[in-house]
């Protein structure tokens, strides 16, 4: 199984695209269809959400027009792709708006398991940041999206955050392997462990 990670221009989110012989799947879709699959070289099985902010879906729409792969996300998280105050694009000088039909979104939830690649995909659901923020397990690695960075974790003082919800939902992360690797929403790769251990920011 194979990891590349590509960083976009709006506030350097990451997307990451996890494949195997030729076909995989894509989280956090910050980066155009074509750059991600390398001009559909790689036939995409689906699209995953970590939470609904605008810098995290801002290229979806290609991906809904280029492939018929399925969008999984929190339900939560649907109806923030299409409006820019849920989404907090309204928060900067320009709006992001997404349309996934309905028919090609796949609600997900705490325990779900996806059996797209040779090692489902395992949803927690991890509220803070966002009311829809979820994490991707898959192996040894986590996913993260804005819930937890190196040396930091998303701020939840935006809004559809739930600060209330945060030490619940690092109590999630504590009970998991500390070896796994964390890709994070932004930011560098880092170790579930090392940030257990040593990330100031974690509520207790």
């Amino acid at each position: 199984m194979q990891i590349k990670r590509f960083r976009a221009k709006l506030i350097k989110a990451n997307c990451y695209l996890v494949a195997e012989n030729g076909r995989g799947i894509v989280i956090d879709p910050s980066v155009d269809y074509d750059e991600a699959t390398d001009g559909g070289a790689i036939t995409l099985l689906g699209v995953f959400i970590t939470h609904g902010h605008f810098d995290h879906i801002a290229a979806l729409d290609s991906y809904v027009k280029k492939s018929a792969a399925a969008v999984y996300l929190h339900r939560a998280a649907y109806p923030k792709l299409g409006n820019p105050e849920l989404n907090c694009s309204a928060l900067f000088p320009f709006e992001i708006k997404v349309a996934v039909p309905e028919e090609r979104a796949r609600f997900i939830g705490d325990g779900s398991e996806i059996d797209l690649l040779s090692t489902p995909v395992r949803v927690i659901e991890t509220p803070g940041h966002s009311d829809c923020s979820v994490c991707f397990m898959i192996a040894d690695m986590l996913f993260t999206g804005d819930t937890l960075f190196k040396d930091g974790i998303g701020r939840a003082d935006l809004p559809g955050s739930v600060p209330n919800a945060l030490v619940d939902s690092f109590s999630k992360l504590r009970s998991l392997n500390p070896t796994l690797t964390v890709y994070p929403g932004h930011g560098e790769a880092t170790s579930l462990g090392r940030e257990i251990a040593g990330n100031l920011y974690i509520p207790r």
